[in-house]
């Protein structure tokens, strides 16, 4: 596959959710959460990061990008 080629839209939407302590836990990391935030109708490629601080902090977020 060719990812050079591949098109991504010209929007791009974030959504995160966050946890501490493995107790509490709050935010919305959903695609379609995402979607929205960025205002994109038609998802075309998605991805996420998820950060780990000595199982302290832990954070992950959605990244969309479509039309």
């Amino acid at each position: 596959m060719d990812f050079k080629d591949t098109k991504i839209g010209l929007k791009k939407g974030e959504s995160s959710s966050m946890c501490i302590l493995g107790l509490v836990a709050v935010g919305d990391a959903s695609t379609h959460e995402a979607a929205k935030n960025g205002g994109v109708t038609t998802i075309q490629t998605a991805d996420y990061s998820y950060t780990n601080v000595l199982g302290i902090y832990q954070e992950y977020r959605t990244i969309v990008y479509g039309d």
